[in-house]
Formats: C-alpha cells, structure tokens, sequence
C-alpha cells in the first residue's frame, strides 16, 4: 500500500460509516495496517502545511517573551507568562 491508495481506502471507509475495525475486517485486512497509514498520512499533511514542533525554551535571563505565528500575529510578555498560558498559545488552533 502506499498513501494514494491509502487516501482511496480512506474515503471508501469514510463512506461505509463503519467503524475502522469493523471495515478493515470486512476488507481482510488488519486494523494495525489502517492505523501505520492514517499515520504516515497525517505525518505527509503535516509536512506539506508547514507545522512544525516548535521547543520552548524559556531564558531566565531575558525579561521579554515574544510568541510569533506564521501568520505574522505577535504577543509580547513583559514578564515570564506561565507554563500553561505558553502551552495553551502554541496549542492554538487556526
């Protein structure tokens, strides 16, 4: 298999409304196989978007935090935010 036809098998699952389980056993294949796709998939999408890990890595020394998204948008922090707040601006979805 590869991801073209892993997108075909996709829709065709999509379309059944049956759970993956369900469909990769009607189609005599093992559900492991579904999900090493869905991943390589996902990882592909991921790649041709441009999302990338970003590693925060906070410098005690500096006393200005700016947080930049692709879009241009910027935050700036006078002073060290929290953790959490930090975590929850990454995770932010578009």
């Amino acid at each position: 298999m590869n991801l073209e036809e892993f997108k075909v098998l996709q829709q065709e699952r999509q379309n059944s409304k049956m759970s993956i389980r369900k469909f990769m056993a009607a189609k005599g294949m093992p559900v492991h196989r579904y999900y090493y796709w869905a991943r390589k998939w996902n990882e592909q999408v991921h790649l041709e978007s441009g999302n990338s890990f970003v590693q925060i890595m906070p410098n005690p020394n500096v006393s200005m935090l700016s947080v930049e998204y692709p879009n241009g948008v910027r935050i700036h922090f006078n002073e060290m935010p929290t953790i959490r707040l930090l975590v929850d601006l990454v995770n932010l979805k578009k």
